[in-house]
Parts: structure tokens; C-alpha cells; sequence
């Protein structure tokens, strides 16, 4: 047997252990910043219309899917306090949040940072994207910023928003001395495409900055003066470590409630819509709570929403779509169908039309499957809810 020194790491002559630890480190941070930077930047509009931008990501808490934006977007504009929101992705799909939570320091007299950060709200997903499936991580760890910082050849701001989706370069004009190591960040502009869309809302959009190899996030936008030109965010190291120490309400955990009577229990993975005034939100539709009310977005004929009934060995016997007096609208014709993955084509099961006493279809299929149920959009959708049976 040949002695395990012989097969122990050689050194080349002239290579010192201080050089392979430098190149190990770099090594580390490449590997970091490969899995960790995936930016998800989300466009957000609250319930009073107001739009801005936010970073959906995945919490380490079982992948659970999270979504930072400033409070102010989404603060009711009446009272002040902050009320759930819709999201729309990359993928055109459109989301709900549950209640959003705001950091509050504790601090009797707290620092410029502490205040700014007060304007930060964390809201977890109820509709639209799946737990577990929120690739991104919230911002990088702290060492990884002072790399970034050093070495970066310029900063940029992306406006997400479709109608105007473009970007404009940003200067870092002052960076804070704090105990935080520096949390707050202030940028200005001089880019010409950059005076219109700095009116855009883009409260809740990502600085990136430009490493020669990759663009890699950096700050979140809190807020903008349109007429200086200057830009105030807060690293996402900062806000990461806010997020982990946050001692959130039980209810922020819980995803959704119990069933009740027969009602499997099951979450809204995706959601193609557009709200209307009186929406409730697709996650309304598990409880008599609330409306669901739709529009097709633009140059598109129908709504849809996909569904996740939870449990392996659970079968499914009937679906049953409702209206109600409340919710008002008219009947509308829907079509059901049903995949066991997420990248199998979709097959036909049945299909109907909505009333007020429950129009009810028989499915029939056990295990885990995804259902869509299909809406024609040619006016207005209403419903008050949605059950599995």
C-alpha cells in the first residue's frame, strides 16, 4: 500500500502557501458570485396603482419566495400603511404578496441608515411563483462587495418596465461611513436617456456593476430626485442582514391555511392577467374572502391560472369555479387542463362555464400535477372562488 504522504499535496518551488490561499480565495468568490448573483428584478404595482420595481428571491428557509421592495410604492396612499401587492415577471407571469412587513429599528435615536432602511418592505408570495422555484438569493455576502466595489469599471441602473425597458449609467457619488461598512450608497447621472425614466418609478430597481466578466447586483434603489439627478440605495449585504435577523409574525410563514370540508389544499403557482379595480387577488379564490377580478393583457384573448394540489397520494375527483352576487360579472367559459411536470405539454380534461351555484367537473387523476384552468377573457373575469375537491 503506498503511504498516504506520497499522494499529499506538492508545492512547485518558488509558489508560496500565501499565494494558494489568494488563489483559493479568488477561486471561492468566483464560485460565489457564479450562484449567488442571479438578479431577479420584478415590476411591482400596488393596490392604488402605483408601480415601482422589487427582487423576488428565495430564502433559505426551504426556498421559500420572498420579495424586497420600498414601503413607499406600496403604502396605501390614504393611511399610510402597507397593503399587498402585484408582481409581473420575466415571464409574463403576474403574482400576489401577503401582507408586506416593514423594518423598524429599535434604536431610540438610530443613524441615517437605520431611518432609510425603515422604508424597506419583505413580502412573502402568494400567487404566481411556487416555493422552491425563486432561484435567486438576496444579494451577495459582504466580503464579496468590497471586491466588487474595487474593481468595478462602472455602474448601471435597468429599467424593467416593458413599454420603456432600457438602462443608463450611474456614478457612485458618496458612499456612508458607518458601523455597516458603509450601507448607504448615493449615485448621480449625467447619461442623456437618463432624465425620462428617472420619472418612471423605478423605487425598488437593482444598481448593477459592471466586473469586465459579468454584471453583478449591487444595491437596491430606495429613492430618486428626478431634478438632481441623484439616486440613494442600500447595499444588499445590508439588507440581507436586516432580512435574516427579522423577527417576522408567525403568519408570514405560513404560505396558506388549512382546508376546509373536503377542499384540497393547493397554492397558485402562476398567474397571466391584469387586474382590475376591485381585485382581490388570484390567492382570494381560496376562501369566500374576496373577487378575483381580470382583463386580458393586451393583444391576448384569455386569463389563466395554474394550480399545485399539494400532496403526492392525493386524488382529485372534481373542480368546482364559482361567482357570487358580490363579485358580480357575467358567465364565463373556462378550460381545464392538467400536466404531471413542469416541462410536459399540457392535456385536455373538460371544461365549463362559471355561475353562481358552482359549476362542478369531474377530473379524477390522483398524484402530483400541475391544473390550468383557462378563461375566456372577451370580458371581464369575476370570481369568488376556485375549489378541488
Amino acid at each position: 500500500m503506498t503511504p498516504l504522504h506520497e499522494h499529499s499535496l506538492r508545492i512547485p518551488q518558488g509558489v508560496s502557501v500565501q499565494k494558494l490561499a489568494l488563489c483559493f480565495l479568488f477561486m471561492l468568490l468566483a464560485c460565489t458570485l457564479a450562484f449567488s448573483a442571479q438578479a431577479e428584478t420584478v415590476q411591482i404595482q400596488s393596490k392604488s396603482g402605483v408601480r415601482g420595481l422589487g427582487w423576488l428571491f428565495g430564502a433559505h428557509d426551504k426556498g421559500k419566495c420572498w420579495i424586497v421592495t420600498p414601503a413607499h410604492v406600496i403604502a396605501s396612499p390614504e393611511t399610510g400603511e402597507l397593503e399587498p401587492f402585484y408582481f409581473f415577471d420575466g415571464n409574463d407571469n403576474t403574482g400576489q404578496s401577503a401582507l408586506p412587513f416593514r423594518i423598524q429599528s429599535k434604536a431610540e435615536q438610530a443613524n441615517r441608515v437605520e431611518r432609510e432602511a425603515e422604508d424597506l418592505a419583505f413580502a412573502r408570495i402568494l400567487s404566481g411563483r411556487a416555493d422552491g422555484t425563486c432561484l435567486s438569493r438576496l444579494g451577495l455576502p459582504g466580503y464579496a462587495y468590497k471586491s466588487i466595489l474595487q474593481n468595478q469599471e462602472g455602474f448601471s441602473i435597468v429599467n424593467m418596465f416593458k413599454t420603456s425597458y432600457s438602462s443608463f449609467a450611474v456614478t457612485l457619488a458618496r458612499r456612508g461611513v458607518d458601523i455597516y461598512g458603509g450601507a448607504l450608497l448615493e449615485f448621480s447621472t449625467n447619461d442623456p436617456k437618463a432624465s425620462p425614466l428617472l420619472r418612471q418609478g423605478l423605487s425598488g430597481a437593482t444598481v448593477m456593476a459592471d466586473t469586465r466578466d459579468n454584471m453583478r447586483p449591487v444595491a437596491l434603489v430606495l429613492r430618486i430626485d428626478a431634478d438632481k439627478k441623484t439616486i440613494t440605495a442600500l447595499k444588499y449585504d445590508y439588507i440581507k442582514n436586516l432580512f435574516d435577523k427579522g423577527q417576522w409574525p408567525a403568519l408570514a410563514a405560513i404560505r396558506h391555511g388549512a382546508s376546509e370540508d373536503d377542499m384540497l389544499d393547493f397554492e397558485i403557482i402562476r398567474a397571466n392577467y391584469m387586474p382590475v379595480p376591485g381585485d382581490d387577488g388570484p390567492d382570494s379564490l381560496r376562501s369566500e374572502a374576496g373577487c378575483w377580478k381580470a382583463l386580458a393583457k393586451g393583444g391576448q384573448r384569455t386569463v389563466e391560472l395554474v394550480f399545485a394540489v399539494k400532496g403526492v397520494h392525493t386524488k382529485v375527483e372534481a373542480v368546482e369555479v364559482m361567482m357570487s352576487d358580490a363579485c358580480g360579472g357575467v358567465p364565463v367559459k373556462f378550460w381545464l387542463d392538467q400536466r404531471p411536470a413542469d416541462n410536459e405539454s399540457w392535456q385536455h380534461i373538460t371544461g365549463g362555464t362559471s355561475s353562481r351555484d358552482g359549476s362542478i367537473r369531474r377530473v379524477g387523476l390522483s398524484g402530483m400535477r400541475e391544473y390550468r384552468l383557462t378563461f375566456d377573457a372577451s370580458k371581464p373575469v369575476h370570481l369568488s372562488r376556485v375549489r378541488f375537491h
